[in-house]
C-alpha cells in the first residue's frame, strides 16, 4: 500500500511504499547480506533483545548480519553500542560508520530500525537542509532497504527523509519491538 505524507511535508505528493510483516519476511528470505541499523527508537522500544532472538534465527537460516552503527545514534555517544551489548550482540559484528558505507552496495537487504536523521540523504544531497554536511549511514545505497518506524513523523531535526520515498525502500510501520516480534512469528512459521 502507498501513503501521502501529510501537507507540511517537502516531499508533498511523494509516496511511501508500505508493508507487512509477512513482505518483510520475503525481502529477508531472499537475502543472504542483512545490514542492521539501530536508532534511538531501537532503545525507546527496549527491542534489542528481540533483535538479537531475530540475529540468531536469521543465523540458523546462513544469513550473515552485520550492524551499522552511527556515532551519534540514541541519545548519547555509544548509546547504540550499550543496549547492542546488553542483548550480547557480538562486538565484531558491529561496523563503524567509515566500514559500512564503503560495503553498503554488497549488502542485499539493510534493515532500518527506529532510525531518521542517520541515514537521511538529505544531509548529502540538499544544501539548504539543516543536516547538509552531517556524515550518514549511506542506508539508500543498498540494494533494499526495509525501515522500521512507529510513524512517518520527522526525526530529532524536523527534516523529512527522502530515503523513505526511494523505490528500494519499504516501510513498515509501528513499534519496533511488535514489529520484530511479527517478523519472528512470520520466519518461524515458514521454517521446515
Amino acid at each position: 500500500a502507498c501513503k501521502n505524507l501529510g501537507d507540511d511535508s517537502e516531499l508533498k505528493g511523494k509516496k511511501v511504499k508500505e508493508i507487512s510483516a509477512l513482505d518483510a519476511y520475503y525481502l529477508i528470505d531472499s537475502a543472504e547480506k542483512i545490514l542492521i541499523v539501530p536508532g534511538f527508537g531501537l532503545a525507546a522500544s527496549q527491542c534489542q533483545n528481540v533483535l538479537k532472538e531475530l540475529e540468531d534465527i536469521l543465523e540458523t537460516m546462513g544469513k550473515e548480519i552485520r550492524y551499522a552503527i552511527h556515532p551519534i545514534a540514541g541519545r548519547i555517544p555509544g548509546h547504540i553500542n550499550m543496549v547492542l551489548s546488553e542483548a550480547k550482540v557480538s562486538y565484531d559484528k558491529l561496523w563503524d560508520l567509515d566500514k559500512v558505507n564503503a560495503m553498503i552496495h554488497s549488502f542485499d537487504l539493510c534493515i532500518v530500525i527506529g532510525a531518521n536523521d542517520i541515514v537521511n540523504p538529505a544531509s548529502k544531497d540538499i544544501k539548504d537542509s539543516p543536516l547538509f554536511g552531517m556524515p550518514i549511514i549511506e542506508a539508500d545505497r543498498a540494494k533494499t532497504v526495509i525501515v522500521i518506524k512507529r510513524t512517518l513523523n520527522h526525526g530529532f531535526s524536523k527534516v523529512d527523509n527522502p530515503l523513505f520515498y526511494k523505490n528500494n525502500t519499504s516501510m513498515l510501520l509501528g513499534d519496533a519491538k511488535s514489529v520484530l516480534y511479527q517478523i519472528i512469528k512470520e520466519v518461524r512459521s515458514a521454517l521446515p
